[in-house]
């Protein structure tokens, strides 16, 4: 995405998030992850600008929920409803032309069974 000098932007993302909790180790859990990053790759806001869950039930106690579906009978789903997050960019853009990447990534558990998904729509506004 490319900013134009001196844009008062704000960039709204709405995403929802699906994984299947199988019994494994954190590290070997599927994962979601989203970071927004200059053209260098470094972090445009440290706080706000990234994401990261894995597949544990513990989501539950942070708005998650448990889907009535199971792929197998031991491994539950879990699933964000869809959320909305938003990144003021205008400090950003004051700056110059400016670009910025969104990366997305969500990962099956690394034991190759088991998956996850996510689902992302983008809004871009200029700020009145």
């Amino acid at each position: 995405m490319n900013l134009d000098s001196g844009s008062n932007i704000v960039l709204l993302m709405k995403y929802s998030v699906v994984l299947e909790v199988p019994n494994h180790k954190d590290e070997n859990m599927p994962k979601f992850h989203l970071e927004i990053v200059d053209e260098n790759g470094i972090l445009i806001d440290p706080t706000c600008g990234q994401i990261d869950f894995y597949a544990t039930m513990d989501l539950l106690k942070e708005g998650w929920h448990e889907s009535v579906y199971r792929r197998n009978q031991n491994d539950p789903i879990i699933f964000k409803e869809w959320t909305t997050i938003g990144i003021n960019l205008t400090d950003y853009a004051i700056a110059g032309d400016a670009q910025i990447k969104i990366r997305l990534a969500t990962n099956d558990c690394t034991e190759g069974r088991i998956s996850g998904m996510r689902i992302l729509l983008f809004h871009v506004q200029r700020r009145k």
